[in-house]
C-alpha cells in the first residue's frame, strides 16, 4: 500500500469493511507520535497482540501544536505516517485534526481501543464512545525507562534534589493536570454552573484550606471577588484563611481544629456553599467545617487527592486529583480552581451556560 493510501480515510474504510467481513478483530490506538521511541513500539506490539488489525490515529500538525506547544511536532504528519506505517505491528495510519480522537474512533469503530499506562481507562474521554460502539478500552503498562518525556530531556539538564531532571518533574505535573481534565472536566462544568446559580440567588461561597491549600483558597476567592478574565461585578466569596487576627484568636480560644467551623457558623447560611481544599482529606479543621456545613444546610465541595480521606464522605461534591503525591495534587487543584473560575466567571459575565 502506498503512503497516500496508507492514511486515506477512503482506503481505510474499504479495508475495514473487508476486515470485518473476514471476522478480523480491529484494534486502535492514537497519539501525537512526534518523538517515536522504544516505548511506542512496545505499546504498538501490545496493541496488535490484542487483535488482528491495528489502526493508528495520529494528531495533525495543527492539533499537536495546540496540545504540546508551538515547537511541536518534531516531525510533520507526513513523516510520522511514513515512519509508523513501516513498523511491523501497524496495519493502517490515519491523521485526524481534532484534539481528542472521538471522530477517528467513531469512523473506525474498534473492538479494542488501547492506551498506555499513564492513562486511566475509566476516565478517558473516549471510553464512553468506545463502549457505546460495542468495544472495550485496554490500558497497557509503559515500558520501564522508555517514555516521550525521557526522550525530550536534553543532555546535561538541570537536576532536582531527588536527582531527576527538573524537566521530568514539570512533565509529570503536566500529565497530572491532563489526567485531572479527563477525569473531572464534566464535573467541574456542572459544579461551576451550580455555584453560579447560588451566587445569582444571593448566596455566598466560603473557602478554606491549610498551608498551600490556604493559598489556593485565597487565590480562588480573589479571582471571583475581583477579575479572572472578564470585567464584571465581584462575587460574594469569603476566604476563611485571610484574616490572621481572626485565625489566631479562634485558634487560641477554641483550638485550631475549630478555626474554620466557627467561621462557617458565623458566616454560613442555608443555601451557601463551602469549598474546602485538603490534599489528604484528613485535616481536623477541614472535617469540622464540613460537619458544620452539613448541619447548617450549606453545599460542600472538596478538592483533595486520590483517596480523599474521611473528608470524602462528608462532602456533597468531590474533586479528587488522580495522585497521592502532595505536590502533584496541588498542581491538579490549581487546574480545578482555574477551571471553576473560568466557568463561574463566564456565567457571571452573562455568557451562555453552554
Amino acid at each position: 500500500m502506498s503512503g497516500d493510501e496508507h492514511h486515506s480515510w477512503r482506503a481505510l474504510e474499504q479495508q475495514l469493511a473487508a476486515h470485518r467481513l473476514a471476522g478480523r478483530k480491529v484494534v486502535t490506538t492514537n497519539g501525537c507520535f512526534d518523538v517515536i521511541h522504544a516505548g511506542h513500539l512496545a505499546l504498538l506490539e501490545g496493541a496488535k497482540a490484542l487483535g488482528d488489525v491495528l489502526v493508528v490515529g495520529i494528531n495533525s500538525d495543527a492539533s499537536v501544536r495546540r496540545l504540546k506547544g508551538a515547537d511541536r511536532p518534531k516531525m510533520n504528519a507526513a513523516d510520522r505516517v511514513r515512519l509508523l506505517s513501516a513498523l511491523r505491528p501497524v496495519d493502517h495510519v490515519v491523521v485526524f485534526d481534532d484534539d481528542l480522537p472521538l471522530g477517528f474512533l467513531e469512523r473506525v469503530r474498534p473492538q479494542v481501543h488501547v492506551k498506555g499506562g499513564d492513562y486511566d481507562g475509566e476516565h478517558l474521554p473516549e471510553t464512553p464512545l468506545v463502549r457505546a460502539l460495542g468495544g472495550e478500552v485496554r490500558i497497557l503498562p509503559l515500558l520501564e525507562g522508555r517514555a516521550t518525556s525521557l526522550a525530550m530531556v536534553p543532555e546535561g539538564s538541570a537536576q532536582s534534589s531527588a536527582g531527576r531532571p527538573l524537566l521530568l518533574d514539570c512533565l509529570r505535573w503536566a500529565n497530572v493536570v491532563r489526567q485531572t481534565g479527563y477525569r473531572l472536566a464534566d464535573r467541574i462544568a456542572e459544579e461551576g454552573a451550580e455555584l453560579h446559580q447560588r451566587l445569582a440567588a444571593g448566596r455566598q461561597i466560603l473557602v478554606a484550606g491549610n498551608g498551600g491549600s490556604a493559598c489556593d483558597a485565597d487565590h480562588l476567592a480573589a479571582e471571583l471577588i475581583g477579575r479572572f478574565r472578564r470585567t464584571r461585578d465581584g462575587a460574594p466569596v469569603i476566604s476563611l484563611v485571610s484574616g490572621p487576627g481572626v485565625l489566631t484568636s479562634l485558634a487560641n480560644d477554641h483550638g485550631y481544629d475549630q478555626v474554620f467551623a466557627r467561621q462557617v457558623v458565623a458566616f454560613g447560611r442555608p443555601g451557601d456553599a463551602l469549598i474546602v481544599i485538603s490534599t489528604s482529606g484528613k485535616s481536623p479543621n477541614v472535617l469540622a467545617a464540613l460537619q458544620v456545613a452539613k448541619a447548617r444546610g450549606l453545599r460542600s465541595v472538596l478538592l483533595t487527592g486520590k483517596t480523599g480521606g474521611p473528608a470524602r464522605a462528608l462532602a456533597d461534591v468531590v474533586f479528587d486529583i488522580p495522585s497521592d503525591d502532595t505536590v502533584e495534587i496541588q498542581q491538579g487543584h490549581r487546574a480545578v480552581i482555574h477551571a471553576l473560575c473560568e466557568r463561574i466567571d463566564g456565567l457571571l459575565a452573562g455568557e451562555s451556560a453552554s
